[in-house]
């Protein structure tokens, strides 16, 4: 009797030490301490389940400190931590967001939405006396191949004149293939027009 309750004992304990090493090792501030340490802040965190595994993935953006980032340097980076069990899978893109600009407090990031395995960034992207614009950048992580790509981006234009307000939506098959991590905007818009 004393063997079986030993043996029970051991079993729980080392189920418990590798439940205990597991959430130390998947500390999403863990993960994220990297980038303070280059001069980012915690702009947005958002959880998920990407993958459709029940496990909780997460959605970072970090915006740069303009105390310790060097003049100029204004890129926004998302980081997307897709959770592994022991560990997570990082995918990361510097050029999503848009900087802030300083002469347009409305111009920027506006939210990210997540639904199932897609995310969205909502963007205002322009504005002027008598519009507004406002850019939808969707990925979707494809859980086949475990990679993230541009699943669908939007612009819509809306005037406070009598201007005709409208929407263009484009989807893979105008852009192409575009994973992730290669995703420039610039780029992006070069291609739409």
């Amino acid at each position: 009797m004393k063997t079986k309750i030993n043996f029970f004992l051991t079993i729980v304990i080392s189920l418990t030490t590798h439940l205990i090493y597991s959430q130390q090792k998947l500390n999403i501030e863990n993960e994220i301490k990297p980038y303070k340490d280059l001069g980012y802040v915690l702009f947005t965190k958002k959880e998920c389940d990407l993958n459709m595994d029940k496990k909780t993935d997460y959605i970072v953006i970090l915006k740069p400190n303009k105390n310790k980032i060097k003049k100029g340097e204004d890129t926004i980076n998302v980081c997307v931590f897709i959770n592994n069990s022991d560990s997570y899978r990082l995918y990361e893109c510097g050029s999503i967001i848009y900087p802030q600009n300083r002469n347009s407090l409305a111009e920027g990031f506006q939210n990210l939405a997540i639904k199932d395995n897609y995310f969205t960034f909502e963007q205002q992207s322009g504005s002027g006396q008598d519009f507004f614009e406002n850019d939808y950048t969707t990925f979707k992580y494809d859980i086949t191949k475990k990679k993230i790509y541009l699943h669908k981006y939007g612009i819509s234009k809306t005037f406070t004149n009598n201007k005709k307000d409208y929407t263009k939506i484009y989807t893979v098959k105008n852009f192409g293939v575009i994973e992730f991590s290669n995703f420039e905007m610039s780029e992006l818009k070069d291609i739409l027009n």
